[in-house]
């Protein structure tokens, strides 16, 4: 009983956090074998630099076994770019930083206390710079647009549902196979290939809606050569005809 009123207490006087970013710079002995204070060094002086910064939490230097050190810390989701762009002023993620110095970025479920300056309640100010880093949304983009086999299973289901709602003219059904279609996926990283201006992410998007397309368009002939023959027994006609076929037949339904 006195943990269970621990715990309700605790909830009740702290306000979880959701969208928390856990950052940590991995430095390594480079390869001309640099000693690992020299490594030292560099991290301290990151840290007394993000001391500095009031949207940056918790920050600390632990010493690797290898010889590498690792600076970690947590900071709200939408001040990461700012802190991004402070570390890369430090040299970290350069080429030629010698201690190799990698940035990874992981998500952070909830925090207590909470990320925020105080405990206390206060109005939210926004800013357009309150945003996801650039590395954060490539990844994210990056991610649902392989060609692999959840891409192609979750299109041949929509293509599947899609066939059956023109078939049964069930406007519904057709919305439901747009809702589960994985055919926006390489659209967005065509579009931010283009905005970037990274001509092999456009040609790997491209590549991928035509596969997408391509199984498409072989489920709908199946259904055709399927439903052909016995179009007699399933309509009055001998042809299969609806609303939502005849509306996708006229040139003002491709717009």
């Amino acid at each position: 009983p006195a943990q269970a009123h621990h715990t309700h207490t605790r909830a009740r006087t702290h306000t979880y956090t959701m969208g928390g970013r856990h950052l940590r710079v991995q430095l390594q002995r480079g390869a001309s074998g640099d000693a690992p204070q020299n490594a030292r060094a560099f991290a301290l002086a990151l840290l007394a630099a993000l001391c500095d910064d009031p949207h940056c939490y918790s920050p600390v230097v632990i010493d690797a076994e290898d010889g590498g050190v690792l600076v970690e810390f947590l900071a709200p989701s939408k001040h990461v770019p700012m802190l991004v762009n402070q570390l890369w002023g430090f040299g970290v993620g350069h080429a030629e930083c010698p201690h190799r110095s990698r940035l990874s970025i992981q998500h952070v479920v909830t925090s207590v206390p909470p990320l925020r300056l105080d405990s206390a309640r206060k109005a939210r100010s926004y800013s357009t710079r309150d945003r996801s880093s650039i590395d954060e949304i490539l990844s994210a983009v990056d991610e649902d647009s392989h060609l692999t086999f959840d891409f192609l299973a979750l299109t041949l289901c929509a293509a599947t549902i899609a066939l059956v709602g023109l078939v049964t003219d069930s406007p519904v059904a057709v919305v439901s196979s747009m809702l589960i279609s994985p055919l926006l996926n390489p659209i967005l990283l065509m579009a931010v290939g283009l905005t970037m201006g990274d001509l092999p992410m456009v040609a790997r998007g491209l590549h991928n809606e035509a596969v997408g397309c391509a199984v498409t368009l072989c489920v709908g002939v199946l259904g055709g050569c399927v439903l052909g023959p016995i179009s007699d027994a399933i309509s009055d006609g001998g042809l299969i005809s609806s609303e939502e076929i005849e509306a996708r037949g006229e040139a003002w339904g491709l717009l």
